[in-house]
């Protein structure tokens, strides 16, 4: 599949932390890099590597995420697709509870008193995805508690729900977000890569956003998802299974034409069918119908003996 040249990603990544009250990762970098081949993978990727941004590490501290954010998200065009994606750990401030996703040099103490030196989860959705002018917006947070993480503003049913904004949490508001040392990912982003690889393709060969989510939700079930799109949103393209023969019909084919001259398989047989039915409606009226059965062996005698 040809990459487009209208879909952008920015993939942010943080395995250590200046603030010590947050616990090291030994993936978050990792998960990043992965996405980033299998999306601008030259047959199956939709993005084109120069329009794939990563900010990983040290370089993902709050003020070279929060601009970035901004100018990524505000010089989007009405017919793009953007994917934001997160792996980190997420928190709350202790006074008022807000939502954050931790930044390389936050202090949780310190976003108590100045917000603004945190990444908020209402400044990511009020003011990045809902305000970009891209057509399409996925979000993709991999981290604890993730599903508490999506903001109060969008506490609705998907069918009051914007169109064209799309997010995916890793985990319910609950639960703590797992590193596979097997997998050398996150749980959660082991699946996402599986699921892009092929596993989450539907018949044509396509990974959406919708099938995508249905296959995660097989893998890891308490994952949080939201938003309505207004049409699938292919996020890879692996191609059908093997064993999936896709079966396409020539542009010359005319259903209408073609029922039209089917002939129909019992018709050399019609004069013989008439035969039983009539032989058979001759002796009912003779014999009446109280051996159905005797009715019917003597019709095919009569009728094949003649």
């Amino acid at each position: 599949m040809k990459a487009e040249s209208n879909y952008f990603a920015l993939l942010i990544g943080i395995n250590n932390y200046t603030d010590e009250r947050l616990a090291p990762l030994n993936y978050a970098v990792k998960d990043c890099e992965d996405l980033n081949k299998i999306l601008t993978d030259e047959k199956t990727g939709c993005f084109k590597p120069n329009n794939v941004k990563m900010i990983l590490n040290e370089e993902a501290t709050t003020k070279k995420i929060r601009a970035p954010l901004s100018s990524f998200f505000r010089n989007r065009r009405p017919e793009d697709t953007v994917l934001l994606y997160f792996s980190g750990p997420g928190f709350f401030s202790r006074s008022e509870g807000t939502e954050y996703l931790a930044s390389y040099d936050v202090n949780i103490e310190y976003v108590d008193t100045v917000p603004e030196e945190g990444i908020q989860m209402d400044f990511i959705h009020d003011k990045i995805v809902m305000e970009s002018r891209a057509r399409n917006v996925v979000l993709m947070v991999d981290c604890c508690y993730a599903g508490s993480l999506m903001p109060r503003s969008t506490y609705r049913t998907d069918e009051t729900a914007p169109r064209g904004r799309y997010a995916i949490l890793a985990r319910a508001p609950t639960e703590v977000s797992v590193e596979s040392d097997f997998c050398m990912n996150s749980e959660f982003t082991s699946h996402v890569l599986s699921g892009l690889r092929g596993e989450a393709r539907n018949d044509i060969g396509e990974v959406t956003t919708d099938r995508l989510t249905d296959y995660l939700r097989t893998k890891v079930p308490n994952i949080v998802s939201y938003g309505r799109t207004f049409s699938p949103i292919i996020l890879s393209f692996p191609g059908p299974a093997e064993n999936t023969h896709i079966f396409t019909l020539p542009k010359s084919f005319n259903l209408e034409e073609e029922l039209t001259n089917l002939k129909n398989p019992l018709e050399p047989y019609v004069d013989f069918i008439e035969s039983i039915t009539s032989t058979f409606e001759k002796i009912r009226e003779e014999k009446g119908d109280s051996d159905v059965e005797k009715l019917i062996f003597e019709t095919l005698r009569i009728v094949t003996h003649s």
